[in-house]
């Protein structure tokens, strides 16, 4: 099991971390297959979510089975097919999700059962919320030992005679929101592990290093100013010695590589730090909270892996979203908990006199009036790059 240390975190938000973190993620009920007849898979088109209904009006591409209607979808040119079998809906591409959330039907592709479908004549088919699936989502899915070019991916609506859709090895609950899993989801990691190793032993170039802070501040993510502040909390780590690493700037496996290697990890918690679940048992990682809110995927990559980790508050995200916290906007800053966490204080400015506090407020106003429509984003993005 993972350990943790609570001392850093705001005190308002402490029994809430202790809470979730003590929630056990592992289920432990063996899944299976289930086969429907004429089920319909719908592709993501503009106005629509992809998605899987069965003849009675069932959904089944998402955690929770919803009762709809078929007239709600488009079955313009309804195609006709005979059996498949259904390996998920790549409904987001962001990189913490694409071996999480992604990967919730993928374990059927490993069975033997799965073998001797396909070797009936049983295809595999997904749904992807573009036509274009980025080249590092391949590769992960490469890795995990899915061949996503040899997967059918659905373009217009179809009805199957017969098709099979895998329960979920990774999902979440819609009352209380925490992430669990099954014993199903890790030979996909484990697959991921045995291949980057062997690819990395035949290169013999990938980096190692042994204290590691993952930065989201070399590349573009998210809405306008949704995270502002990090960059002084990666400037105190790089001075304890932490090796500062733009994920992006690195192969996919060069990044799950690092993670395998690393005996000291910190990140904001989120995304980038999903990947801690290649990480040796013990590792010490550090999550900073970028508001009173905890990531469950990350719950789930601490106890998978095993982890020690200590949270540290690490903001002042006062106008987060309440509803939708993963959304922000988030002021990181210089906090009393981590000072106290790296032993020393850290020579800054108070965070209402600085810049960031500045966008903070101005994003506020701008958000509250224009909404948070991404063409209004991209129109200011240029303006402010013309400055």
């Amino acid at each position: 099991m993972a350990t943790y240390n609570y001392d850093f975190v705001n005190d308002n938000f402490r029994d809430e971390v202790i809470r979730k973190t003590k929630q056990d993620c592992l289920v432990d009920t063996p899944l299976k297959a289930n086969c429907y007849q004429n089920a319909y898979v719908f592709p993501f088109k503009e106005g629509q979510r992809g998605e899987v209904v069965t003849a009675d009006g069932i959904t089944l591409a998402s955690d929770f089975k919803e009762k709809t209607s078929i007239d709600k979808f488009d079955t313009t040119n309804l195609q006709h097919g005979k059996k498949a079998i259904f390996v998920g809906s790549l409904w987001i591409y962001i990189w913490g999700h694409c071996f999480t959330d992604h990967f919730n039907k993928a374990w059927f592709v490993l069975t033997d059962e799965c073998k001797r479908l396909q070797e009936e004549g049983t295809e595999l088919v997904f749904i992807s919320c573009t036509t274009n699936v980025p080249k590092y989502i391949q590769l992960i899915f490469h890795y995990a030992g899915i061949d996503l070019d040899k997967v059918r991916m659905i373009t217009e609506p179809t009805i199957f005679e017969e098709l099979y859709v895998p329960e979920n090895c990774y999902f979440h609950t819609p009352d209380k929101w925490h992430r669990f899993y099954t014993k199903e989801y890790l030979p996909l990691l484990e697959n991921i592990r045995k291949n980057v190793i062997e690819e990395a032993e035949r290169d013999g170039t990938f980096p190692v290093y042994e204290k590691i802070y993952l930065t989201r501040t070399q590349g573009k993510f998210g809405s306008l100013w949704k995270d502002l502040g990090e960059k002084a909390i990666e400037d105190a780590f790089a001075k304890e010695g932490y090796t500062v690493i733009a994920p992006e700037k690195h192969t996919v496996a060069q990044q799950f590589w690092m993670m395998m290697n690393c005996k000291q990890l910190v990140a904001t918690d989120g995304s980038i730090c999903h990947a801690s679940c290649f990480c040796k048992p013990h590792t010490q990682v550090t999550v900073l909270c970028k508001a009173n809110f905890l990531v469950e995927h990350q719950i789930v990559s601490n106890q998978i892996a095993n982890l020690n980790v200590t949270y540290v508050s690490v903001h002042h995200s006062f106008f987060v979203d309440k509803k939708h916290p993963w959304h922000g906007p988030y002021l990181l800053c210089i906090t009393d908990n981590l000072e106290r966490y790296l032993g020393h204080k850290i020579p800054h400015a108070p965070y209402f006199l600085t810049k960031n506090f500045v966008k903070y407020l101005i994003r506020k106003l701008y958000v509250s009036t224009f909404g948070n429509a991404e063409w209004i984003n991209n129109i200011v993005r240029k303006q402010l790059k013309k400055k």
